[in-house]
């Protein structure tokens, strides 16, 4: 996960339109200073909310998508309508907003099964015990987040304590 990259010349749109991201709306504008233009949603509609099937008539730079449990189905829903490269999935880590990189989640989302995710936790509490970051998130084929590193870590401290 990297930093936001945001420009203020760049047309910013978020998507869904939810309490999180008008939240994210509202950090954007006030820490970066940054205007974002409006929401992408399916089905709500308002003012500076448009259905994705209008993105094609809106001049977007980068379209930033954060919803925890639905941000694989609404990148593949979008693809058709947008350049993936100006697609960006945003994650809240703590107090803060990160991008993550899409190539590197999809990739993850691909492999992982019953028998690839023992490996996925044995790769994590190796990179644990060497002080290495790692981040994942585990979705299932509906695009529901399943399982992040940030959990599966927590879950194996906590288990580490209890067994002292």
């Amino acid at each position: 996960m990297k930093d936001l990259n945001l420009n203020s010349e760049d047309k910013i749109y978020i998507t869904p339109y939810t309490d999180s991201t008008i939240e994210l709306k509202e950090y954007i504008e006030n820490k970066f200073n940054i205007k974002i233009e409006g929401f992408i949603d399916k089905s709500k509609k308002g003012e500076n909310i448009y259905n994705q099937d209008r993105i094609n008539h809106l001049n977007i730079d980068k379209l930033l998508i954060f919803s925890q449990n639905y941000q694989f189905g609404i990148y593949n829903d979008l693809k058709p309508y947008i350049l993936s490269s100006k697609l960006k999935l945003i994650f809240r880590r703590e107090d803060d907003y990160k991008e993550a990189n899409i190539h590197c989640q999809k990739l993850i989302h691909e492999l992982i099964s019953t028998k690839n995710a023992i490996v996925l936790f044995i790769i994590t509490y190796i990179f644990q015990i060497l002080k290495l970051k790692v981040s994942w998130l585990w979705i299932n084929r509906i695009g529901e987040q399943v399982l992040s590193s940030d959990i599966f870590l927590s879950k194996l401290k906590l288990n580490k304590i209890s067994k002292k």
